[in-house]
């Protein structure tokens, strides 16, 4: 799937906030997409220009310092701007690279969610691919083997679906419950960073299915055709990732989960798994609702 830049909105060249829009070639509805993109100053001279823009020069390669490539991905019925008020402060202090893309008519097609893309399939896995390949190809201080998403709500879903382009996603109040979750991470070990709250109610902490029996979730999560007969839980879905994805070792029916942070507080509990090939940990909270 192929590219085309539209330059005039933003110059490559310096720090800061940034604007960019880009054409999906191959791509039959809404195939012009925009982001916003964020470059700390610390990947910056003086006069604030970037340093080792140039990937394909071997000086530039050999004496770049890789810095992380996030994703931060809005929910459903929201923009960029919100993640944006979130993540541009983090990312200066943490010193990555963060990309906001923008969701068509507020909207991330992530297989069971939701709005707009999801019903016209359009390839949102595909905009977030291309953006990482526009970042390699022009700048050597990133790489597609670095490069993490967080998402909230319907940009939890889209994180998870995804995963197969990230070293490691953390979801928020957002998930995949696909059994085949080995290809949606191409089989690789995947790092995960999962929050949810106990009442949320738009995407229920039980699962969004089509079982009559069980709550019911917002925005047409447990409508068919894509909703599955039956749910799959926060625990559920937590559970297989770290069995089929990151291989952690199976605790025994008499072990505890093992409690990598609390904080009573704030209600909070966080479980990490043991033995993974990659950081495999959900934290619960008690309340929260959909915004934990």
């Amino acid at each position: 799937m192929g590219e085309q830049d539209d330059d005039e909105q933003v110059s490559p060249s310096e720090c800061g906030r940034f604007a960019k829009s880009l054409l999906m070639t191959e791509c039959t509805k809404d195939c012009e997409r925009s982001y916003s993109i964020y470059f700390p100053t610390s990947l910056c001279d003086s006069n604030n220009k970037l340093k080792w823009q140039n990937p394909h020069n071997s000086e530039n390669r050999e004496e770049a310092e890789i810095v992380p490539i996030v994703f931060a991905i809005h929910g459903y019925g929201c923009t960029g701007d919100l993640m944006g008020r979130i993540w541009y402060d983090v990312a200066e202090e943490y010193n990555f690279v963060l990309v906001i893309p923008e969701g068509i008519r507020k909207s991330f097609n992530a297989k069971v969610c939701c709005g707009y893309a999801m019903d016209q399939k359009l390839d949102d896995v595909g905009f977030f691919r291309n953006i990482i390949a526009n970042l390699t190809s022009q700048f050597s201080f990133v790489s597609d083997d670095v490069t993490y998403a967080v998402g909230f709500s319907n940009g939890g879903y889209m994180a998870t679906y995804a995963a197969h382009l990230f070293r490691a996603i953390a979801p928020i109040s957002g998930y995949q419950y696909d059994e085949l979750l080995p290809a949606i991470t191409s089989n690789v070990p995947t790092g995960l960073f999962m929050h949810h709250s106990k009442d949320d109610t738009v995407v229920q902490f039980s699962g969004c299915c089509r079982n009559s029996t069980m709550p019911v979730c917002c925005c047409e999560i447990s409508g068919p055709p894509q909703a599955p007969q039956q749910c799959t839980s926060v625990t559920q879905a937590y559970d297989r990732w770290a069995d089929q994805v990151n291989h952690c070792s199976l605790p025994s029916e008499n072990d505890s989960p093992i409690i990598s942070y609390s904080d009573e507080s704030r209600g909070v509990v966080c479980r990490t798994g043991q033995g993974c090939q990659a950081n495999t940990t959900l934290c619960v909270y008690e309340t929260g609702g959909h915004i934990v």
